[in-house]
């Protein structure tokens, strides 16, 4: 499969789901970007200075979380755009290959996550240097 990793920082939106409190759902914005694996899109966000969130970008589910080393925390862009590039060529291809139907489950999560919480606002362009001011 094709992993592109799109370099533009985005504005995305996980679903947080309480399945014991549903009135505690609901849309929180993160900055990061996309990785694109074959026909399926990614967003990876840090929850922490040591934690990435991978989330299927149409649902707001995620779909794995990330714990980094101190070996592996990065701050120079090529190094992340390398890291989140290895993140789809590894871990998000076998999660994909190894779920027999992948696209059932992104519309599953979908149907989940609009029910519980709405329709999903839109994904925006992230301007770091607009955000600063």
């Amino acid at each position: 499969m094709r992993v592109t990793v799109d370099e533009q920082l985005k504005k995305f939106y996980l679903a947080i789901v309480n399945m014991s409190n549903p009135k505690d759902c609901h849309w929180v914005p993160a900055i990061g970007h996309e990785i694109q694996v074959g026909k399926y899109r990614f967003s990876v966000v840090p929850a922490s200075a040591d934690h990435l969130i991978v989330s299927e970008v149409t649902s707001g589910v995620e779909v794995m979380n990330i714990k980094m080393s101190q070996e592996t925390q990065v701050s120079a862009k090529k190094d992340v755009l390398d890291l989140l590039r290895s993140i789809g060529e590894t871990s998000l291809t076998e999660i994909i290959e190894k779920n027999h139907d992948f696209d059932k489950a992104v519309a599953n999560g979908k149907k989940r996550s609009y029910s519980m919480l709405g329709e999903m606002p839109p994904i925006e362009v992230y301007d770091m240097e607009g955000a600063a001011e």
